[in-house]
This record gives structure tokens, C-alpha cells and sequence, in this order.
């Protein structure tokens, strides 16, 4: 599903954040946003997350404006740097947006189990989600979003508290769930990851650019 950006602008008082006249994410592909600290990356994934109402200038989803998408995790789903965790165990966590869909437990637990052979989880599962390290968190928090299958996933720095190896397992599971359903995946990054499916974007000054 592809997403189009038109003379997008976003200030703060007097102070410019975004200034995008046109740019397009291709449907059906990975693309990484990479830009330094104040570029705009925050701003724009709060946009694109349905979370900021109040720019100017038009964003389109295939060929719906961004702004009438339903907030309804149907469309889009948004993974964040650091994940908000239920008061639960980690599977209930792991389960809970696939329940709120109306998954029946059975398939539940095999949509999980093509995830959690990437990432393991099985000591975790029973302990209270509230309880892991930032990166155990961020395992949780990707799989869930991976989980729910919407043509548009967008990533905050969606591994950036794991140890290398983890990192790995993660970007691998990335490319095989979109390469499956055909994800049009967005990932913000300080860093860039080389990777050939991957597609670089530069956002400067609050302007992308490929």
C-alpha cells in the first residue's frame, strides 16, 4: 500500500519541523527513515501513527487520506521505541490485539509461533510483561505489531535496546513477514541498516530524500 506525502508541513511557533513537498513510499517494501537528533522523525511517525491531526498539506494510504483513516489498528500499526506493556503476563500481551480481533486461541497460538521461532520467549511467557528489560519489551512490542497483519507497519527504532544477535533475529523475522503478507513497512533509525530489500530515506532539516 503506498504512501504519498504532499506539501506536508508541521511547526512548532515559530519553528519549522517538517517540509515535505512530495515523496513517495513505494506499497509492498521496507524503508528505512534515517536522520539525526531534531531532523523530524518523531514528528513525522506521530503523523503517520494517525497520533498529529495538526499539519498542513496531504498524506495519502493507497488512496485514502491519512486523516480518515479509522484509529481502529485495521490500517495501521504502530510499534514505539519504547513499548507500553498490559499488567499481564508476556503471552496475554502477546495475545491481546489478536484477541481484540476476534482470533480464536488456536489460531493465536500458531500465528505466535511463526514469530516466536525468530524470537524466543518461552521462559518469559508466564512472567508479568512489566517485570523484562527494555529489550525483552521491544521483542514483545514488534511481534505483536508484526501479529496483526495491517498493510502499513511503522517502526520506531524497533530494536534499538537489543543485544546485537537479537537485532539479527528481529530484522530477519522483518524481511520474512513482509516478504509473506506484502507489508509496506516504514522503520525509523538513527543508524542505517544495509540490507538490499531495505529502502534508504534521508529526513534533513525536516525535508526526506532518498
Amino acid at each position: 500500500m503506498e504512501i504519498t506525502i504532499d506539501d506536508l508541513q508541521k511547526s512548532y511557533g515559530q519553528r519549522r519541523i517538517l517540509d515535505v513537498p512530495h515523496h513517495v513510499f513505494e506499497g509492498g517494501a521496507i524503508h528505512q527513515i534515517c536522520g539525526a537528533n531534531g531532523a523530524g522523525k518523531s514528528t513525522l511517525f506521530e503523523i503517520l501513527c494517525l497520533l498529529d491531526e495538526e499539519y498542513s498539506g496531504r498524506v495519502t494510504v493507497g488512496r485514502t487520506d491519512l486523516r480518515a483513516i479509522p484509529a481502529d489498528g485495521r490500517t495501521v500499526t504502530c510499534v514505539f521505541q519504547q513499548p507500553v506493556m498490559l499488567h499481564r503476563s508476556v503471552w496475554d500481551n502477546l495475545a491481546y490485539p489478536l484477541r481484540l480481533k476476534g482470533t480464536t486461541e488456536a489460531a493465536i497460538r500458531q500465528d505466535l509461533a511463526f514469530y516466536l521461532d525468530y524470537l524466543p520467549l518461552d521462559p518469559l511467557l508466564q512472567q508479568k510483561a512489566t517485570n523484562c528489560s527494555l529489550g525483552e519489551a521491544q521483542k514483545i512490542s514488534l511481534i505483536r505489531g508484526l501479529a496483526m497483519k495491517t498493510p502499513v507497519l511503522l517502526l520506531d527504532e524497533p530494536f534499538s535496546a537489543m543485544d546485537a544477535a537479537s537485532r539479527e533475529r528481529s530484522l530477519a523475522l522483518i524481511l520474512e513477514h513482509q516478504k509473506q503478507y506484502d507489508t509496506t513497512i516504514l522503520m525509523i533509525s538513527h543508524r542505517e541498516l544495509e540490507h538490499p530489500m531495505m529502502k534508504l530515506h534521508y529526513l534533513e532539516g525536516g525535508k526526506l530524500r532518498t
